[in-house]
Formats: C-alpha cells, sequence, structure tokens
C-alpha cells in the first residue's frame, strides 16, 4: 500500500482502547453484519478488523469506535463462524 493512501486509520490517537476482531475469512454477509454490531454498540475503542492469516493480509480500519461491552461482545462471537476478539485498554 501507498503511504499516501488513507485507510481512515489514527493510530489509535484519542481512543480509550482497540477492538481487534480476527477472521478466517470475510464474507460479504459477515462484513454486513460485522458493521451492523459495530452501528448498534459505539463507543470510545477504534476497531480493526484482521483477515488471517496475517502475513498475507494487512489490518483494516473501518472507521468505527464501538463499546466493548458483554452485548457487543456476544454479538461478535455470534456472527464469527471462526474467529477471535481482541480487546485491548489504551492507558490514559
Amino acid at each position: 500500500l501507498e503511504a499516501s493512501l488513507d485507510l481512515g486509520y489514527t493510530g489509535g490517537a484519542g481512543a480509550a482502547g482497540t477492538i481487534k476482531v480476527i477472521l478466517c475469512r470475510a464474507t460479504v454477509r459477515q462484513m454486513t453484519q460485522l458493521k451492523k454490531i459495530f452501528e448498534e454498540h459505539p463507543g470510545d475503542y477504534q476497531v480493526v478488523l484482521q483477515v488471517m492469516p496475517e502475513t498475507e493480509y494487512p489490518p483494516f480500519y473501518p472507521g468505527n469506535h464501538v463499546n466493548p461491552n458483554d452485548s457487543f461482545q456476544r454479538a461478535i462471537r455470534e456472527c464469527l463462524t471462526w474467529g477471535d476478539l481482541e480487546i485491548e485498554h489504551h492507558e490514559k
């Protein structure tokens, strides 16, 4: 990717943390479901999507910020047929 290409990534600046959603594959249906979940749980944690293997696919920063409460985590895990969710809390 060219350095000038803007993917909406702000390096987590101003975010309370980062939510990394790890996907085995990214189907249109799954991405649509994830977008809906992100919109239903607005908050202060920046979202990063990572399709596996990491060596072949760069991370994607959709520009969403979410609240990683229990409802959000449950919805993400129900959406993923295979995958994982990592939550990183930033220090203030």
